[in-house]
């Protein structure tokens, strides 16, 4: 009598095993549960039959099995009117800040005309989150590799899977084998799927900048500022001193009558150098003689500045 085909939510197992297993959803959920705000669950299935369903089309293989099997477990998702827009959501365990950086590889299925799109993120314990992988788009019904860098982290986080289509159209979204790997070279994990299964996108791996690298650039731009500033402070002394410098100096130019020329002691000279020019003092007033007329005389002093101080 053949199997029946199964297909249940994914529910949080009672047991979390290693994280660096390979989990393939055989014998349990390896510790991964449905987040119960997401609104729709990814689903478990489980069949020996050639169909899961509404919104399913295509080859069913479970890669754990090879090729050729149209048997074994998988997480899926599928397109419908009830579930548009909505974002099924998995959930790791928590990896803790010792562990890492490590290798995530897992495997899916992207097909269908409703423009689905799976998204891998880092979810850390204050629920903030960072986008480490992202697909939209059909890419056939082959099983496609996966991979990206979960860093290092000073606080616990958790890998959260994510599933949602744009149309209520044909289509599915199918998880298996996930893996966080540390004996995967993080140069071979950036290289992104194995040579053959590439998918039909431009942009898979969309990878985050360390914890370590987020404090050295907020370090080195503190720094760039510091330096910034010290060199503008330094431009503007300078140009102050230099404009000092260059106007340290006033010139005054002074106005002097025939009769102010006399009185500050001007009169023997121009008496010496005119001696036909006679002035007749009385009371305290001069009048000239019969001599030539006296010129106005412009005197240019030099007065230096003593304001000249250092402002800087």
């Amino acid at each position: 009598m053949p199997r029946e085909e199964h297909t249940t939510p994914a529910m949080r197992p009672a047991t979390t095993p290693s994280l660096t297993a390979v989990c393939d959803f055989e014998q349990s959920l390896c510790g991964w549960s449905a987040d119960p705000l997401s609104g729709v669950s990814w689903s478990l299935h489980t069949a020996s039959s050639g169909s899961t369903g509404h919104g399913t089309h295509g080859t069913i293989q479970d890669l754990s099995l090879g090729s050729d099997s149209f048997s074994g477990n998988y997480l899926h998702l599928d397109a419908g009117a009830h579930i548009q827009r909505k974002r099924a959501r998995l959930l790791s365990p928590e990896v803790g800040p010792e562990q890492g950086p490590l290798c995530l590889v897992f495997y899916y299925q992207l097909q269908g005309e409703a423009q689905g799109s799976l998204r891998v993120l880092l979810r850390d314990s204050e629920q903030e989150e960072t986008l480490l992988w992202a697909l939209k788009g059909d890419q056939g019904s082959h099983w496609r590799e996966g991979r990206t860098i979960l860093p290092q982290s000073p606080k616990e986080y958790q890998v959260v899977f994510e599933g949602f289509f744009d149309h209520p159209t044909r289509g599915h979204i199918r998880i298996d084998n996930i893996h966080m790997s540390s004996d995967i070279q993080l140069e071979e994990c950036t290289r992104g799927a194995m040579a053959g299964v590439e998918p039909t996108v431009d942009t898979v791996a969309v990878q985050p900048i360390p914890a370590y690298l987020y404090y050295a650039l907020a370090g080195g731009g503190a720094l760039l500022l510091m330096v910034t500033v010290t060199l503008v402070v330094v431009l503007c002394c300078h140009r102050y001193h230099w404009a000092t410098k260059k106007t340290s100096h006033h010139h005054s130019v002074l106005y002097h009558s025939n009769q102010q020329l006399s009185q500050q002691g001007h009169l023997n000279y121009y008496q010496n150098q005119n001696p036909a020019y006679n002035l007749v003092r009385s009371h305290n007033h001069l009048y000239p003689g019969n001599g030539p007329s006296l010129e106005p005389m412009l005197t240019i002093t030099l007065d230096k500045d003593k304001s000249g101080d250092n402002r800087c």
